[in-house]
């Protein structure tokens, strides 16, 4: 992780969220950001204790492979690794159930939705998102790259307003 350049990432209103001025966009939306500023956001999204959706991927033969998938919290974030801990599942289980991402030696991009996105939801969708006074399933993402490698995590926050429960 590179932490010689300063954060440029300021808390805000909604925390969950870094400056559009941060970075220089890429990819479309993401914008590459340092790793310091990626430590920032991830160390705010845990003292919130943010409900994050972690998937990762692999890839082979120019196709991604979605690998796990979790839906949990933030903990033991250090410079060098973060795990997202599950909510779900029997409470036995949950500390069990978890993605360990190293920090160092990866890349970060970031990204937050447009206010006005250009591509309309269904509107089954909308009314759902509507009712949990919501206008997006997603809020903001961090993407971290592995350098030399074909994994990508994709850390995913979504409105507080939208509560992700635990089946039975």
């Amino acid at each position: 992780m590179d932490f010689s350049s300063e954060p440029t990432a300021t808390k805000t209103k909604n925390t969950a969220r870094l400056p559009l001025t941060v970075g220089e966009r890429k990819d479309g939306n993401l914008l590459e950001i340092t790793g310091s500023e990626a430590f920032d956001l991830l160390k705010k999204w845990s003292d919130e204790e943010l409900t994050v959706g972690c998937g990762v991927a692999a890839m082979a033969d120019s196709k991604a492979f979605l690998v796990g998938n979790v839906v949990g919290r933030l903990t033991n974030l250090s410079t060098d690794t973060v795990r997202v801990e599950s909510i779900c599942g029997p409470p036995e289980m949950r500390s069990a159930t978890y993605l360990e991402i190293p920090l160092t030696l990866a890349r970060f991009r970031y990204l937050e939705p447009d206010p006005e996105p250009e591509t309309k939801l269904d509107g089954e969708i909308s009314e759902l998102l509507a009712e949990h006074d919501a206008h997006r399933i997603v809020e903001s993402c961090l993407q971290v790259q592995l350098e030399k490698s074909c994994i990508v995590f994709d850390l995913l926050i979504t409105p507080s307003s939208l509560k992700i429960e635990s089946l039975p």
